[in-house]
């Protein structure tokens, strides 16, 4: 009688066997004898089952196009795909279309691609990523808009707004125009109050050059009016998740009322931090 070395390579090598196998589940491909992990009609039953088994097949199917276009219809298994097909633009909109994470394996040349980075950040999928190169907290996305910021177009503001009602902190990484942008900073500190710590404090610096050039100072009311620190509805969502954010807005803020209750009923602590009879009233309440 055969060992079960024996019978399993024999079965590897049995085009039928592994035909029926890969059909209902592709990973069996890794089973499979060489020569059949370089059959095109092998590779398309596994890959069409599940487009990661591409893995296990050989790297001339690997770099196949017929074959990575069966691949990128799946959620996963573009990153096994050959370089060359991974820089192939067609493919890689596909690709990001289906899983936004996916813009992390392509080229270099499509990674700065305005139209396939756009879709990717935009896909839900690609907040739920890690990447070791990107923030602290592992998101993917910081990482695409530290890469926008290189490319010569502006930052699109729709890219900027999905990204942060995903994450308020990747604020941190937006052009200043957008961090001066009240709809952009206020989705970003109701996703996250660590957000309001991007948040530009005084005049935008854009204004500050205007004026710097005209010899004059800005006008005051247009000052306060961009000074998103100041907006009242930006500093409630802010305090109403960390209350000792009040501390770092404007003076005037720690005398309202409601963001001075709202600050104190996430951290009593604030109270020792505000007015004395404001501080009276809200105890006694």
């Amino acid at each position: 009688t055969w060992g079960a070395a024996a019978q399993a390579d024999v079965l590897a090598s049995d085009r039928e066997i592994v035909l029926a196998a890969v059909r209902k589940q592709g990973a069996s491909l890794q089973d499979a004898s060489e020569e059949l992990r370089a059959d095109r009609e092998v590779v398309f039953a596994a890959v069409m089952c599940h487009g990661p088994s591409v893995c296990f097949a050989s790297e001339e199917l690997r770099d196949d196009r017929e074959v990575g276009s069966v691949v990128v219809q799946h959620y996963s298994g573009y990153a096994e795909l050959s370089k060359r097909l991974r820089a192939d633009r067609e493919l890689t909109l596909e690709a990001v279309r289906r899983n936004g994470t996916n813009l992390r394996w392509a080229s270099e040349e499509l990674r700065a691609d305005v139209e396939i980075v756009r879709i990717a950040v935009l896909m839900p999928g690609i907040w739920r990523s890690a990447d070791a190169a990107t923030l602290a907290d592992g998101e993917v996305a910081a990482g695409v808009l530290r890469s926008f910021c290189d490319l010569p177009n502006p930052m699109p503001r729709e890219l900027v707004l999905a990204a942060v009602r995903h994450n308020g902190q990747l604020l941190r990484y937006a052009p200043e125009a957008l961090r001066n942008d009240r709809e952009v900073v206020l989705a970003a500190v109701t996703q996250s109050h660590l957000a309001f710590e991007f948040v530009p404090q005084g005049t935008p610096q854009a204004l500050r050059r205007v004026s710097k050039a005209s010899g004059r100072k800005p006008p005051v009311r247009r000052a306060k009016q961009r000074c998103l620190r100041a907006d009242r509805e930006i500093v409630l969502a802010a305090v109403r998740q960390h209350g000792m954010w009040l501390l770092s807005a404007p003076p005037h803020m720690r005398r309202d009322r409601e963001i001075a209750e709202a600050a104190v009923r996430q951290d009593a602590h604030v109270l020792h931090f505000l007015d004395e009879d404001l501080r009276a009233e809200l105890s006694a309440a």
